[in-house]
């Protein structure tokens, strides 16, 4: 309803497309739209190969429609494999990429230009989030995040997950909005919801807003707060 927003009360809603939105929730449309675009991904098994077990190990267990690391599971041998057979609706098996996971923070025009791409290697991941992560600089994956966010059609904000195997490059995920490790990427910099709304207000972004510090470092932790019992009943009442 963004374009309703705007004729009725001049609301810049700043959202990608819908198509893009419904493309990137389903995994399924995901895997297609990336071997259209000649993209990189890991390989899905068909319910034909599933039944005379033409598969290798490791796979992974995906629902078509998730969040995070929900219904998600690592299948390393036959024994697991059978204990999630048959598949249910909306399930597959595709295979399971071991190697260095990145998720790129990207920020794109209205007309689907990638402005600036930040790459951040997920070091620990906890529930589908990253809890200890760093920039990484690196050229090749820049220029990938750039061409895979105006390949995936967005505009505004994006955060593409990839996993990086012997030097190659697969696309696990986009996310069409900002991704939850974005506060690292505005600590070493890049201030990507400013910069958003700057391009929402017309206002013209400096070079060296685009800028980010490599190899900086992120680390979340758990803080336990104390309070006496009075206190707390006091605020229930």
């Amino acid at each position: 309803a963004k374009t309703l927003f705007g004729k009725k009360s001049g609301v810049r809603v700043l959202v990608n497309d819908f198509d893009v939105i419904a493309r990137a929730n389903d995994k399924l449309q995901t895997q297609e739209h990336c071997l259209d675009c000649g993209i990189s991904v890991p390989r899905i098994f068909s319910a034909e190969e599933i039944r005379l077990g033409k598969l290798s190990f490791p796979l992974i267990l995906k629902p078509r429609y998730g969040i995070g690391s929900k219904g998600i599971r690592i299948i390393t041998n036959d024994k697991e494999l059978k204990a999630v057979l048959p598949l249910q609706k909306e399930e597959f098996l595709q295979e399971y990429i071991e190697g260095t996971e990145y998720s790129i923070d990207t920020l794109s025009d209205f007309s689907g230009k990638c402005l600036v791409s930040c790459p951040r290697e997920r070091i620990v991941v906890k529930a589908g989030q990253m809890v200890k992560g760093r920039t990484v600089a690196r050229g090749d994956l820049m220029s990938w995040g750039r061409d895979t966010a105006e390949q995936f059609g967005l505009k505004g904000a994006g955060c593409i997950q990839v996993k990086e195997k012997k030097g190659r490059l697969f696309l696990i995920e986009v996310n069409p909005r900002y991704g939850t490790g974005l506060s690292l990427t505005v600590g070493a910099g890049l201030n990507l919801p400013l910069l958003h709304v700057k391009l929402a207000l017309d206002i013209p972004l400096k070079e060296q807003e685009l800028q980010f510090k490599d190899d900086f470092y992120m680390s979340r932790y758990w803080e336990e707060v104390f309070l006496p019992g009075e206190i707390i009943k006091r605020k229930e009442d």
